[in-house]
């Protein structure tokens, strides 16, 4: 006998993709004790949707976000004011509720039929955990059939950077309507929990030599002439150099001392990398101008996950500590091309200034001597992956009949969620062995 089944609000966009999906041949029906049950679509009758603020949350927080009169969210550039946001943790406390502003973020991201978003508080607050700030970013993943991508790369960088954004994963409302499963992160920003540098701001004594020094947080990404005011083409490697940090507010002009002292900096180091290209002669030199740890963490990680975004590139983010260093990282983006299964070979050596530092002995050196030290801990990757696969499985199920991915880009798209978590769990084990072997080899 069929059945009528009587579902709460959140399936009603899942219902008709469904049919669609790879798993189209039954319903998903989610319940408030967070059992599932798996029916038949053929042995369903009728479907009588119920409305109820309490919608299942597979064990994930819930993030409402209210625009005003409904308002719909169209502009990456231009902020959405005297929003509501409010954030149910997964044990149904509350966790955060304040007006907040709200727009739309990411370049090709922003083109997808899933937006991301960034997240402006009236005031700082801790979220779900992590520390208390104004500025937060609502990753869609949308290509992404694990929904993991962003967030494993992230850990791995946790694990051996000085900072990569935390995040959690959360089920989004915008006016009452499910949006799916989105990461809550932590943005790229000058904070004592984030990117923890002296901040340059409008009260900044710029007459102060030394407090031009630092710090900046700088973007190297080919759309930096469409996104950004401040930035300078490198005189080298001709690579675009956003400022991030400080911003427009304080660096107002190309002649400002703070945008001609981080401009002559970069193009000083890539003068020395060409000059020095034949004769490596000047390593020391160069390590005093760079952190050459955070280099290698960095690029342990994007090879790793074979992200290529580094080659055009593309969301390769830098920072400058006062009196000090130029730091790689924080990592950032890697949604695109990351964990595919054909990853084979190394990728990023030929990147930026890795075509220059892989020709020092000394860097090599560094190379081995940190691969020992963190390659462990690297390993125990796997782990992580298998919980948060395990938190976000029930959640991804209706995610992907809500947005099913258009795009073939990443190689498991058609793949079910467990497939492209085993894909992913073995596409990294391999570039272990791959980058092990490289490294051995210098």
């Amino acid at each position: 006998m069929k059945k009528t089944i009587a579902l709460l609000c959140i399936m009603l966009c899942t219902f008709a993709a469904a049919q669609e999906n790879a798993d189209s041949g039954y319903m998903y029906i989610y319940h408030n004790d967070k059992s599932i049950d798996r029916i038949p679509i053929a042995q369903i009758d009728s479907v009588t949707f119920v409305d109820s603020g309490q919608a299942e949350s597979f064990g994930l927080p819930k993030v409402y976000i209210t625009t005003p009169g409904g308002t719909a969210i169209t502009s990456k550039t231009a902020w959405l004011e005297e929003c509501t946001i409010r954030i149910i943790d997964e044990y149904g406390i509350e966790n955060l509720n304040m007006n907040t502003s709200i727009r739309g973020r990411g370049n090709t991201t922003w083109t997808y039929p899933k937006k991301p978003y960034a997240i402006k508080l009236n005031s700082k607050a801790g979220v779900l955990g992590m520390p208390k700030h104004k500025r937060w970013v609502l990753l869609a993943n949308w290509m992404d059939r694990t929904l993991l991508r962003n967030d494993v790369s992230f850990e791995m960088a946790r694990r051996i950077m000085d900072w990569a954004p935390r995040g959690r994963f959360v089920e989004l409302y915008l006016n009452d309507e499910h949006q799916g499963n989105y990461y809550l992160c932590e943005h790229i920003k000058v904070d004592d929990n984030r990117v923890n540098i002296d901040e340059i701001d409008e009260k900044t004594d710029l007459s102060n030599e030394q407090h031009l020094t630092g710090g900046y947080i700088l973007e190297y990404d080919k759309n930096t002439p469409n996104d950004e005011m401040n930035y300078f083409y490198t005189t080298v490697l001709n690579l675009p150099v956003a400022i991030k940090e400080p911003d427009e507010d304080v660096i107002t002009s190309w002649s400002h001392p703070g945008f001609l002292y981080i401009q002559g900096y970069i193009n000083n180091l890539e003068q020395i990398f060409e000059d020095d290209k034949s004769n490596l002669a000047r390593w020391d030199e160069i390590s005093e101008l760079i952190d050459v740890e955070s280099y290698i963490d960095w690029w342990l990680v994007h090879e790793l996950t074979f992200n290529a975004e580094v080659l055009h590139p593309k969301s390769s983010y830098m920072y400058k500590k006062r009196n000090g260093k130029l730091y790689a990282g924080p990592v950032w983006d890697f949604d695109y091309g990351t964990f595919r299964s054909n990853a084979s070979g190394i990728l990023v050596t030929p990147a930026m200034y890795y075509r220059y530092m892989f020709r020092y002995p000394e860097f090599r050196t560094a190379v081995k001597e940190r691969w020992a030290e963190v390659k462990d801990v690297l390993a125990g990757i796997d782990d992580y992956i298998l919980e948060q696969a395990g938190l976000i499985s029930a959640s991804s199920d209706v995610n992907i009949a809500m947005w099913p991915i258009t795009q073939l880009i990443n190689g498991d798209e058609k793949m079910t969620f467990a497939e492209a978590v085993e894909s992913m769990r073995s596409v990294l084990k391999n570039r272990m062995r791959i980058v092990e072997d490289f490294i051995l080899a210098l």
